[in-house]
């Protein structure tokens, strides 16, 4: 019975370059890694790719850019509180980052107002198209 070993610089190792004929061109794999990497910049959220909390990775810092995490504080005491911090600030300190924690009712109250605010706007243009349907003459 044949046992595969992993070479850890016992022998020596070769790559073989344009050994067959590949499936698909340099360029268009070039090209695919480039979409890729694109689009999963655009969709995917910064934090980590299982993000256990709805915000986590789209929180940004206005003073380094770096996403915000959540964070409980004084946890198993009265005063414990949920927070989200600054990645940055947190692992390095405010040499790093000056930005301030932000409880999260307040980030949750403001997501609730904007998300109220949308809906009012969206209605105002619905009701704003149809005065203006109503209004307009009708084709012979």
């Amino acid at each position: 019975m044949k046992v595969q070993k992993y070479n850890y610089g016992e022998l020596p190792k070769y790559y073989v370059q344009t050994n067959h004929e590949p499936i698909v061109s340099r360029e268009d794999y070039q090209k695919a890694q480039e979409i890729m990497i694109a689009r999963g910049n655009k969709y995917r959220p910064r934090g980590s790719p299982t993000a256990l909390y709805p915000l986590s990775g789209k929180l940004i810092c206005g003073e380094c850019g770096t996403s915000f995490k959540r964070k409980t504080s004084a946890h198993g005491t009265p005063y414990m509180c949920i927070k989200w911090t600054c990645r940055k600030k947190d692992f390095y300190g405010v040499k790093e980052c000056t930005s301030h924690d932000i409880k999260d009712e307040v980030v949750t109250r403001l997501l609730i107002e904007a998300y109220n605010e949308s809906l009012d706007a969206n209605n105002d243009v619905n009701g704003m198209i149809g005065r203006w349907l109503t209004f307009m003459p009708t084709p012979a």
